[in-house]
């Protein structure tokens, strides 16, 4: 049960689905985080996330593999045992590094290098995508994990802050900023809303905490840092 690189995870009736990136599976824990099943098979090259999507009137996980030089990137579903329902090939990504559910009806993933979002259906189709790079004016643009924030999805900039924010059906709204040397952070993975607290998850310098709460994504004002024995947290 030794996690390797958890780079996602996800719950489906009380059972904890992680995937462990470099070990080339997914792991599933009870509700007391004992180890209680794998999902292991050949097609599993570096999963890079899990979701839940309602397919067919049923619930499933949805495992997104990362793959290998724009091969070996597959979209599956697998019931809470960890059966396989479907698996489709998706080498037309480039290292595609994040998925989120968006209630439980659609996926959003992040195509990373092809600096794009795209909106995955019900039936598993691409329904929408979203020129991230060009609506932030950098061909740069690095989104590793969307996020999705009350009725908004956030696209985050890795490196600079520079968040794309659309609508949960990739209309495009606004641009934003999340600066990210007030907040004492190298980079930006992922940004979750908690009550009336924004969770910034990143990477920070050794003296420094790479979990920050704060109220306020324009500002450093009553920034929180959270353990500092955190090691570049990428879910929560």
């Amino acid at each position: 049960s030794l996690l390797a690189r958890p780079v996602s995870m996800t719950q489906l009736n009380k059972k904890l689905f992680v995937a462990d990136r470099d070990n080339d599976i997914v792991q599933v824990f009870d509700k007391d985080l004992n180890q209680i099943n794998l999902i292991n098979d050949k097609f599993l090259k570096r999963p890079t996330a899990v979701s839940r999507i309602i397919y067919e009137g049923y619930m499933y996980i949805a495992l997104l593999t990362r793959g290998d030089q724009n091969k070996d990137i597959y979209l599956s579903l697998y019931n809470q045992l960890g059966e396989k329902k479907i698996r489709l090939n998706f080498n037309f990504l480039n290292d595609p590094q994040g998925m989120i559910s968006i209630f439980n009806t659609s996926l959003c993933i992040s195509d990373t290098l092809n600096r794009r979002g795209l909106l995955i259906g019900g039936n598993l189709e691409v329904i929408k995508s979203i020129n991230l790079s060009e609506y932030a004016q950098d061909k740069r643009f690095l989104c590793r994990v969307p996020s999705l924030i009350q009725d908004r999805i956030f696209f985050p900039d890795y490196h600079t802050g520079i968040t794309i924010v659309t609508d949960i059906y990739l209309n495009y709204i606004k641009k934003i900023r999340i600066n990210l040397n007030n907040l004492n952070l190298l980079n930006i993975k992922k940004v979750f809303k908690i009550k009336d607290y924004f969770l910034i998850l990143g990477k920070s310098n050794e003296t420094n905490s790479p979990c920050i709460l704060v109220e306020d994504l324009f500002s450093e004002r009553d920034a929180y840092p959270i353990n500092y024995d955190l090691n570049t947290p990428v879910d929560y």
